[in-house]
C-alpha cells in the first residue's frame, strides 16, 4: 500500500491554484493552511478573557473571525483563555443556526476539509463587533 505524503502550505489562493495545474503536486496530498494565531490575536486573547465581555450580546467586539471557505461553518470569537498549549474560545457561532458557545482552537485546526483545505481566519476583524457580521433581519 502506497503512503502519501501531506504536506502543509501557506500559499496564496492564486499561487495554490498554479502549484495542482503545474503538476509538481505529485500522489501527495496538499494541505492548505492559513495560520489561525498570530502574536496579534494572542495579544488580544489575553486582553479579553472568557466572561470579560459578559452581558454586551450583539455588541461583544470580535477579536477574531474563524470561517470553513468550503460551506457552512463562522466563528466570531469574542473571548480566549489560555489552557496548557491550546486555547479555549467562546464567542458567536454557525453551523446550522447561530448560538453562543466555547471551543478549543485545536479543534478548528484539526478539521481537515475538501480539496485540501483548512479552516481560515478573517483578515477585517479589527474594532467590528458581532452585530456588524450579522444579516441586517437577525
Amino acid at each position: 500500500m502506497r503512503h502519501a505524503k501531506v504536506f502543509a502550505l501557506s500559499l496564496s489562493p492564486a499561487a495554490a491554484i498554479r502549484l495542482l495545474l503545474s503538476g509538481r503536486s505529485g500522489q501527495s496530498e496538499i494541505l492548505f493552511s492559513m495560520t489561525l494565531l498570530t502574536k496579534q490575536i494572542i495579544s488580544k486573547f489575553e486582553k479579553h478573557p472568557i466572561h470579560s465581555q459578559d452581558g454586551k450580546g450583539m455588541d461583544a467586539e470580535v477579536l477574531v473571525k474563524y470561517f470553513n471557505p468550503c460551506g457552512s461553518g463562522t466563528w466570531l470569537i469574542t473571548e480566549a483563555e489560555r489552557e496548557g498549549d491550546d486555547w479555549c474560545l467562546f464567542g458567536y457561532c454557525h453551523i446550522h443556526e447561530w448560538e453562543w458557545g466555547y471551543l478549543m482552537l485545536s479543534e478548528l485546526a484539526s478539521l481537515r476539509l475538501p480539496f485540501g483545505l483548512t479552516i481560515e481566519r478573517g483578515i477585517y476583524t479589527a474594532r467590528k463587533y458581532v452585530r456588524d457580521f450579522l444579516p441586517q433581519d437577525e
